[in-house]
This record gives C-alpha cells, sequence and structure tokens, in this order.
C-alpha cells in the first residue's frame, strides 16, 4: 500500500499541472484504473488516511520561552477526550520525544495522600483521558528543576521551604505576579505570595500533591499557596488534585 499511495503523488504531480486540467484529472478518476481499483479510489483511501492527532493547541508564553513551544511553563490547551478540554503548563521535556504538562488548577480536593494517590484511578481518569498517553500526579523532581531547585529530590526529611518564586529568600511573599506563579495559581489566598490574583478563589484548595513521600513515607512533597515547595504531613486534608498528561510532542500545535 505505501508503494500504491507513492504512485499516486506521482501521477498528481505529472497531471494536475494547471488548474485547467483540475476537472479533467477528477473526471478521469473514476474512470481510470489504478491497481486494484481506481484513481479515485486511490485518492479517497489517501485523504481518509489516520492523520497525527494534534491534541494540545498552545495558549501563551507568559512563564515559558517564546522561541521554544516545548519550554517549561509554555501553556496549551489539550482535549484529553472527545468532550473534555483544560489548560495545563509544560512541566519537563522527557527523553522519549514526550511532555508532560500540569493543569493550571487543581482537579478535585482530597482528604490525604492516599485519596490524592487514588484519585485518578478510582475516578477511571487513566481510560477517559483516551487522547493522553498517562495521566499521574506531578514527580516532586520535575517540579524541583522547573523552579531551578537543582538538587536531586530524595526520601530524606527536609524542614525547608523553598520560594518557588526566588531561591534566595525564605520569605515568599511578593506583591507582584512571580515568574513561576502558574505552578501554584488557583490557590486559596496566594495573591500576596505572587501568583495571579485572578486566580485567587475563596473556595481553593491550599495546595496540591506530589506523588513523592519521604521520612518514612509519612509525609509528602506538596506546592503550597505561600508559593512554597515544602513538607505536608499525609493526611493533611486541605490539598488537591493537580494532574500531569503525558503527550507526544507531536500532539502540540501552534495556530498561525
Amino acid at each position: 500500500m505505501k508503494i500504491f499511495k507513492s504512485r499516486i503523488f506521482i501521477f498528481l504531480l505529472g497531471v494536475l499541472i494547471t488548474s485547467g486540467v483540475v476537472y479533467a484529472a477528477t473526471t478521469a478518476a473514476e474512470s481510470i484504473s489504478y491497481g486494484n481499483g481506481t484513481v479515485k479510489d486511490a485518492l479517497d483511501y489517501l485523504y481518509s488516511a489516520p492523520q497525527i492527532q494534534k491534541i494540545c493547541e498552545y495558549q501563551d508564553s507568559t512563564y515559558g520561552d517564546s522561541n521554544n513551544i516545548y519550554s517549561i511553563g509554555t501553556k496549551y490547551r489539550c482535549r484529553v477526550n472527545a468532550n473534555d478540554s483544560y489548560n495545563f503548563y509544560v512541566l519537563a521535556e522527557n527523553n522519549n520525544n514526550t511532555l508532560d504538562l500540569l493543569m493550571d488548577r487543581n482537579l478535585a480536593g482530597v482528604s490525604s495522600w492516599n485519596a490524592a494517590a487514588k484519585y485518578i484511578d478510582t475516578n477511571n481518569i487513566r481510560t477517559s483521558w483516551s487522547n493522553v498517553l498517562d495521566v499521574n500526579l506531578p514527580s516532586a523532581q520535575d517540579i524541583a528543576n522547573a523552579i531551578g531547585y537543582n538538587v536531586v529530590v530524595t526520601d530524606t526529611y527536609t524542614d525547608t521551604q523553598i520560594c518557588v518564586n526566588n531561591l534566595a529568600t525564605s520569605d515568599c511573599s511578593q506583591n507582584t505576579i512571580g515568574k513561576n506563579a502558574w505552578l501554584y495559581n488557583y490557590t486559596a489566598n496566594c495573591a500576596s505570595y505572587g501568583c495571579d490574583p485572578q486566580t485567587q478563589t475563596s473556595d481553593s484548595t491550599a495546595g496540591y500533591w506530589t506523588r513523592d513521600l519521604y521520612l518514612s513515607k509519612n509525609w509528602g512533597y506538596t506546592v503550597l499557596w505561600r508559593g512554597v515547595f515544602y513538607s505536608t504531613g499525609i493526611t493533611n486534608a486541605n490539598l488537591g488534585v493537580r494532574p500531569v498528561i503525558t503527550v507526544l510532542k507531536s500532539n502540540l500545535y501552534k495556530s498561525n
């Protein structure tokens, strides 16, 4: 069939040279035998062949690099299935031509880390979000990398809060929107700590869980409304699920 389709292109290059030939070629396509059918059959097959699925449309690069559509913090709107679309930001570029994209807000509030870890499977999200390769909680290491915290995240406990927008200070408050606000927009009372004030709502949860635990698995890495990457006990009931989707780079597109 590959040979069949390649010969179609040769035929088109040889026949459709001028616009005046188009009508004649179209009419002839129904009567000219080609392979096991007609040229019309071949053209119909060609244009009905599966195309690369473009599910994530570029939105803006407020937090990303406008010269690199794969850069961390670049915003996309992704059609996760036939009915649902959500906003996501590039969180990590992988080595296998895929990207991890973090949802721009929490999908749900949960009662604990255990509830967050089970939420995606319990609600069949991996099945219902059929256009993506995987759905998971974000990796703590990917969050650390995104904010420029250049350490290997381990299961060793640390009581040091890392300011998402400014690693050089322990005071995470600021009056302007921070460079990494996309990581904790849509959390409660976050405006004083550098999130976009338009995203602060009264019903927002205080942050969200990563999928990584430490200190005998009694603590989890979290991103909190105070603009910090920090430790939280796994029974904390005020955090949420902010899913990460994995998609092929070829799934992304930027409209002209």
